[in-house]
C-alpha cells in the first residue's frame, strides 16, 4: 500500500465494538378511560399506562432495557418470547430498538 502526503481522507482509528442492540416489540392501545396502554410482546410481564402513548413507551422500553441489560451483563440467556404474542384487535404496533 503506498501512501500518499496529498490523501486528505479521514483516518476512523480503530474499530470500537459495537453497542448491543435489541428490538422491544410494543402494542399500543387506549383504555376506557383514555389512558394509554403499551405493552411488550417479546419478553414477558412487561406493561406500563400513562396519559401519553409516548410516556407509555418509554416506561416499558425503560423496564426492557433494564432487565435485558441485566442478564445481558450477567452472561445469562434473555427469556425472548419467540413468537412474540399477536397484537389484540385495535393494538397499534410499534418497534423501538434499544441500545444497551
Amino acid at each position: 500500500m503506498s501512501t500518499n502526503k496529498d490523501d486528505n481522507s479521514l483516518s476512523l482509528g480503530k474499530p470500537t465494538p459495537g453497542v448491543p442492540t435489541f428490538a422491544c416489540l410494543i402494542y399500543l392501545s387506549q383504555d376506557d378511560s383514555g389512558k394509554s396502554i403499551a405493552r411488550v410482546a417479546n419478553l414477558g410481564g412487561l406493561q406500563a399506562s400513562a396519559a401519553s402513548p409516548r410516556d407509555a413507551m418509554m416506561r416499558v422500553c425503560r423496564e426492557f432495557k433494564e432487565i435485558v441489560r441485566g442478564a445481558h451483563a450477567a452472561g445469562e440467556e434473555i427469556d425472548w418470547i419467540d413468537p412474540p404474542m399477536e397484537p389484540k384487535p385495535g393494538e397499534q404496533v410499534r418497534s423501538i430498538p434499544v441500545h444497551l
